[in-house]
């Protein structure tokens, strides 16, 4: 897939492509918080045998510079290109695994068995 298919939205999709086009941006949002933890983790024991607690602090930063630029441009509905958040009033924040958008109510994990609404 091409930048493009991850970040332009399409209101044309259908219901089917928008979940196919999430299921994949969800799978690289995992990676994209699994590796660096590892990475993160590394560090910390690179910086304990150097003495130099500065590399858990950058490593840290990275990390999370890593997850806002992915959540601000890739982790959006393929239909309306909203950030999935919750459709239940008083609940806030971005979904992990979202059942469907709470703009469009296109469907975005309807099937996953942690699906939230």
């Amino acid at each position: 897939m091409a930048l493009r298919d991850y970040v332009v939205k399409d209101l044309t999709i259908s219901d089917e492509e928008a979940s196919g086009r999430f299921a994949k941006r969800h799978a690289l949002g995992l990676w994209c918080a699994v590796l660096p933890f590892f990475g993160f983790f590394g560090a910390g024991i690179a910086a304990e045998a150097l003495n130099e607690h500065v590399a858990v602090h950058v490593a840290g930063w990275l990390l999370g510079l890593l997850m806002l630029a992915y959540v601000f441009l890739v982790y959006r509905c393929p239909r309306c290109g909203m950030v999935p958040r919750s459709s239940q009033a008083g609940a806030t924040g971005v979904l992990v695994f979202p059942k469907r958008c709470s703009n469009c109510r296109a469907p975005l994990l309807p099937k996953h068995r942690w699906a939230q609404d």
